[in-house]
């Protein structure tokens, strides 16, 4: 009788948990052996192992375990591999939730998901199978990890009575559709709109051919309707389409968690967010970090960001999402991707095209600054352009904007607390008359309250 199979996501953090001899190790041998962050592993690693008599018998085991240490640096490891995007598995007993809480914590404060794979198998057959390990533990010892066992948990959890394996999920799109992948939107709806009628698509999202659409990521910012837009696709995505997450969309994710992004264009969307009540920041937070980084469709890969490679395993989903010419200017990252990947074409937003070439699409042509919004059409490759004249950098300058030269040049004192900047014409303003004329907008500045999409959300007293 084949293992059951337990399906993890890429980019997630699995928590297995259960007593030494449980089948946690032997689950994680169909995963590359990067995944797995094991505190067995790291004993070998820190400390040397002497003979040791076991239950009657000789055995070997760690001449000393520190195991706040050992947890310590699995706690770092754990949170430079989430940060990195890049799908981790960490191997211990963790047997209550309070034991997990610490790398969940991390994974949270990250948006990134948590599963915990719990392994409740017969005692006789734990003592057995803990009895064949390298490094055994005593009887006694593995029948109280089995009472002290959590078998339930506050986040998303499989509970294991026999033998399993954990296999990664691919994303991937059918091979028998045909696929329309729409570049980044940035929160403009009209053309959205204009362009699914154009492409086929009635209000339903349904096509007379079947089509399906996949989303490239950078749905909000920029455009004036960005929830509208979130709203547009988590429906489609109701209806079977697809959605890749973008770094607009992730900042926003992460916005709504923490209330505040450095970005301007997505601290005036996530303004808007909060405005709204928590069930629906919550949707929208949920939806974006529950798109992947990336779908395999036929002999393609949809991401949002450029790429160098592609492996799907051991590829950081960050730079999926945030691509890697932000790291290093004036690279060409598509001509290093046809050199790196030569049996797979990239189908990608974010950027324009750092080379000319075959097997690399760039979807992103400027829409939110006076550029058209972009769909391919594959297979057959056809590309559909909507033209979009609204150009984010030509509206009007907000009050936040107006006061940066006169923060950066001391006549504007600007006090920061969570959502909300203060604004205070200083001393050195006060005492300079000649300084009013020529900068009359520290007027403004008399204790004007601003919120996250840069306008006054108060305003000071008239002046008697």
């Amino acid at each position: 009788m084949e293992p059951r199979q337990i399906s993890i996501q890429l980019g997630s953090l699995v928590l297995l948990s259960g007593p030494p001899g449980s089948g946690k190790t032997t689950a994680c041998h169909t995963l590359p052996p990067s995944f797995v962050v094991s505190s067995d592993r790291l004993r070998e690693t820190f400390f040397a192992t002497a003979p040791a008599m076991i239950d009657g018998q000789v055995g070997r085991c760690p001449m000393a375990v520190d195991d706040a240490m050992i947890f310590a640096v699995m706690e770092n490891v754990v949170r430079s591999r989430l940060m990195a995007g890049l799908t981790t598995v960490v191997d211990a007993t963790l047997s209550t939730d309070q034991d997990r809480k610490p790398f969940a914590t991390i994974a949270t404060d990250l948006h990134i998901p948590v599963q915990v794979v719990v392994f409740d198998l017969p005692e006789a057959q734990v003592q057995q199978q803990n009895a064949q390990r390298p490094y055994a533990v005593p009887q006694e010892v593995v029948s109280l990890f089995i009472k002290k066992l959590d078998r339930q948990s506050r986040w998303p959890f499989t509970l294991v009575t026999d033998g399993c394996q954990l296999v990664v999920e691919i994303p991937t799109i059918p091979e028998d559709i045909d696929l329309d992948v729409i570049g980044d939107v940035h929160g403009l709806l009209p053309t959205l709109d204009k362009m699914l009628h154009t492409l086929g698509y009635d209000d339903a999202f349904q096509h007379p051919q079947g089509r399906k659409l996949c989303f490239l990521g950078d749905l909000v910012d920029r455009g004036p309707d960005s929830l509208a837009v979130l709203d547009l696709v988590m429906a489609a995505i109701a209806q079977g389409h697809y959605a890749i997450r973008g770094n607009h969309d992730m900042n926003l994710a992460k916005g709504i968690r923490d209330s505040y992004v450095r970005s301007r264009s997505t601290r005036e969307t996530l303004h808007h967010v909060l405005q709204r009540d928590v069930a629906y920041q919550q949707q929208i937070h949920d939806a974006i970090t529950s798109w992947p980084t990336f779908y395999r469709y036929r002999d393609y890969v949809l991401c949002h960001g450029d790429i160098e490679w592609f492996d799907p395993l051991i590829q950081p989903g960050r730079e999926r999402v945030y691509g890697r010419r932000r790291i290093r200017e004036n690279h060409d990252t598509d001509g290093i991707f046809r050199q790196t990947t030569p049996d797979l074409t990239l189908v990608r937003g974010h950027i324009p095209l750092t080379s000319q070439g075959d097997r690399v699409h760039s979807l992103e042509e400027g829409a939110g600054f006076g550029g058209p919004l972009v769909v391919l059409r594959l297979p057959d490759q056809d590309y559909v352009r909507i033209p979009c004249s609204f150009d984010y950098e030509k509206r009007s300058p907000t009050f936040a904007q107006r006061m940066e030269h006169l923060v950066t040049q001391k006549w504007v004192k600007q006090v920061t607390h969570g959502q909300l900047s203060l604004y205070k014409y200083t001393s050195k303003a006060f005492f300079t008359p000649s300084i009013w004329n020529e900068y009359p907008d520290i007027r403004l500045a008399r204790g004007t309250v601003v919120g996250l999409h840069g306008e006054p959300v108060n305003q000071p007293f008239p002046r008697t």
